[in-house]
């Protein structure tokens, strides 16, 4: 059975618990899971797989996680902050008492103000 792909905001609280525990190796990780490449991912358990290895990071090893993970942290605020504009217009289209109400509707009427 196919697990589930998580919400972008499920993936934020994921990596909210990962930095409350410290782990920032796994969020790079998660990061680039869910929005790296196939060559990101790679490289994110490349150093996941070192980390662990060495038990701690080389200065210049925790550079370069700090620099995969950067762009792929903007990416998903990105995403979870789309995901939460588009609950709020099925949240308005739901409580409507216009059931031909379309998405597009309701997002221009939030667009117009």
């Amino acid at each position: 059975m196919k697990s589930k792909t998580p919400t972008h905001q499920e993936i934020l609280k994921k990596y909210q618990e990962n930095e409350a525990d410290n782990h920032h190796t796994e969020n790079v990780v998660l990061l680039a899971k869910h929005y790296g490449t196939k060559k990101k991912y790679e490289k994110a358990k490349e150093i996941q797989a070192l980390h662990r290895k060495e038990g701690s990071l080389t200065l210049e090893l925790a550079s370069e996680r700090n620099k995969l993970e950067k762009p792929l942290y903007k990416k998903m605020l990105v995403e979870v902050e789309e995901e939460k504009a588009v609950d709020v217009v099925v949240e308005r289209i739901e409580s409507s008492d216009n059931p031909k109400k379309t998405f597009f509707d309701e997002l221009n009427n939030i667009l117009k103000g």
